[in-house]
């Protein structure tokens, strides 16, 4: 399994109400060595958007103001085991 080390950032962009479909993309941002033949650590953007499936891509509109969909935009690390390379 995994576990979530850090939040390093985020916001709730909009308000989110019954009924709504949500839809998540995840973005690796980086790799972390921690020290460990076993545990590694990922950073990763999650990016919800409510009632359209919008891209990873389209967080911000050209003007820079959010994607009218979106309603989070969640910065994390998590803590994984290594895999054993064969």
């Amino acid at each position: 399994g995994f576990k979530i080390a850090a939040i390093n950032g985020g916001k709730h962009v909009a308000p989110v109400l019954a009924g709504a479909t949500l839809y998540a993309r995840s973005e690796i941002l980086g790799r972390i060595e921690v020290g460990s033949d076993k545990i590694g650590a990922l950073r990763v953007r999650l990016l919800a958007f409510k009632d359209c499936r919008a891209t990873i891509d389209t967080p911000a509109n050209r003007d820079g103001k959010p994607h009218p969909g979106l309603v989070l935009d969640f910065d994390y690390t998590l803590l994984i085991p290594k895999r054993a390379i064969l």
